[in-house]
């Protein structure tokens, strides 16, 4: 027998829709609590055109912010640092999204506010509209290994200055089958991660959604990118049965 799909295309459905979905929404608590407690996973999420992926990644957004407390499970705290992506972007534009995102969510926080008022170095690192700052944003045009390394300083910044307030950041990429294998996501999911690591940054994680090439997509970005699609969590996507 046919059965409904409440999921179209371009148009994200209400928390109510996922009745059922028990085992994909416990199998991502996973992440954040691990991620909480300075064990940080990782989740990639992967499904046909329609499914329902992007409302799963915003429910599941709900639920990190505290939004929405899912049945015998903590209220969680999490910033969420959001991005989707198109064929066109390139490797310097994954990181600058991130980047710029993760600056306009922080700058959005109580506690950053004020640190915003007094020159925040964190904010002359990416520009965002609408944030207003000190000083100029630099001029030059960094190369990608100094955009990764800002990226990480940035992130380990505001972690630092927001740590007791919040159980972490989750940065999110949607339609991250998208982009072309030469933008090298998978080579920036595993180089961001390891300097995090090395910087005892230890409560971000990274979840990327998409269609099922984004596996092969990420193994041709990188020959290491693999290590790092090992760390994540896979949920497949698909239709209920019942």
């Amino acid at each position: 027998m046919a059965k409904f799909n409440p999921f179209q295309l371009g148009r994200i459905v209400h928390p109510g829709m996922f009745a059922g979905r028990g085992g994909e929404l416990n199998e991502l608590e996973k992440v954040l609590l691990q991620t909480k407690n300075g064990n940080p996973m990782h989740f990639a999420i992967h499904g046909e055109r329609g499914i329902g992926k992007s409302s799963l990644l915003r429910f599941y957004h709900w639920v990190a912010e505290g939004k929405v407390v899912l049945s015998d499970s903590p209220s969680y705290r999490f910033v969420v640092v959001t991005i989707e992506l198109e064929p066109t972007n390139t490797y310097q534009d994954i990181v600058r999204k991130v980047g710029s995102e993760l600056c306009r969510v922080v700058a959005g926080h109580e506690k950053a506010k004020e640190m915003i008022k007094q020159g925040w170095e964190f904010m002359k690192r990416w520009e965002v509209p609408g944030v207003k700052y000190d000083h100029a944003a630099p001029q030059s045009s960094p190369s990608p290994h100094e955009l990764i390394e800002e990226l990480t300083d940035s992130t380990v910044h505001a972690m630092d200055r927001l740590a007791s307030d919040i159980d972490g950041f989750l940065i999110t990429i949607d339609e991250a089958d998208k982009p072309p294998s030469d933008a090298n996501l998978g080579e920036f999911c595993k180089i961001f991660t390891e300097r995090l690591s090395k910087r005892n940054c230890d409560r971000v994680a990274i979840g990327l959604s998409g269609l099922p090439p984004l596996f092969r997509r990420l193994r041709e970005s990188h020959e290491s990118s693999p290590g790092f699609s090992k760390r994540c969590l896979l949920v497949r996507y698909c239709a209920m049965t019942a």
